[in-house]
C-alpha cells in the first residue's frame, strides 16, 4: 500500500492527537505513516516496551498514553495480512534536535534498523495541526523507502541512507548525529528483547 501525503494529513486530522513538543509531534507522524500502510497497533507505550517478542499479540489496542514516557515512544504493530511473523516493533527517542527511530520485525534475527530524523526538517512552531508539519511528502518518501514503510521492501542497513538521498539528502544535523554520536539504545532493543541484539548500540 502506497502512503500519500494527503492520506497522512487526513489521518493526522482524524486522530486529533495532543502534543507536548516537536519530538512527539514527529513521532506521531511516523506512527501515522504506519497506520496508513494498514498496520494496526497491538501494544503501545510501556506494554510495547515490555512485551515478549514470542508473544503473539493480535488484538488491536488504543493508543491512550502513547506520549506519557517523555521523549521515548514505543509501538508494536500487526500488518494488514495479520501475520504475526511480520509484526513490527518501533521505538523512537528524542535526542537533541533529532528523533531517533529504531524498528525491526518481531521475529527478526537482525539488529534493529536505525534512522535519524531532524525535527527542524518536518515540524514547525505553528499552532494548527497541518501547519505544525512541513515536508510531509519527504517524510513519506523516507519511510516508504525502507522496511519501516513496508515489511520486506528493504532490509539492508543502507535502506535509510538510500531513502534520504532519494528525497534530497540528509540534513547537516542528521549527518552530525550519525557521525558524532553513538546513541544509547533503549533496553528493550539492546538487552535480549530481539534475538541477535546483544551489544549496547545499533550500528
Amino acid at each position: 500500500m502506497t502512503v500519500t501525503k494527503a492520506a497522512l494529513i487526513a489521518l493526522l486530522k482524524a486522530s486529533k492527537p495532543t502534543f507536548k513538543s516537536k519530538v512527539d509531534r514527529l513521532a506521531f507522524a511516523v506512527h501515522a505513516c504506519l497506520l496508513t500502510q494498514g498496520y494496526r497497533v497491538v501494544a503501545c507505550g510501556e506494554q510495547a516496551d515490555s512485551a515478549d517478542p514470542d508473544e503473539e499479540l493480535t488484538e488491536e489496542v488504543d493508543t491512550d498514553g502513547w506520549n506519557d514516557q517523555g521523549d521515548h515512544f514505543a509501538f508494536r504493530y500487526l500488518p494488514e495480512n495479520g501475520n504475526v511473523k511480520d509484526g513490527l516493533q518501533v521505538m523512537m527517542d528524542g535526542m537533541g534536535e533529532s528523533l531517533l527511530v529504531y524498528w525491526a520485525t518481531v521475529t527478526t534475527k537482525d539488529p534493529p534498523q536505525p534512522l535519524s530524523l531532524a525535527l527542524a526538517d518536518y515540524t514547525t512552531d505553528a499552532a494548527g495541526l497541518e501547519d505544525s508539519y512541513k515536508n510531509l511528502d519527504k517524510l513519506v518518501n523516507v519511510l516508504s523507502g525502507m522496511s519501516l514503510g513496508g515489511v520486506g521492501e528493504a532490509k539492508s542497513g543502507q535502506a535509510s541512507a538510500t531513502a534520504e538521498r532519494s528525497s534530497g539528502g540528509a540534513s547537516p544535523s542528521q549527518r552530525q548525529c550519525h557521525e558524532e554520536e553513538e546513541p544509547d539504545v533503549h533496553d528493550a532493543l539492546r538487552a535480549g528483547k530481539y534475538p541477535g541484539v546483544t551489544s549496547d548500540k545499533v550500528d
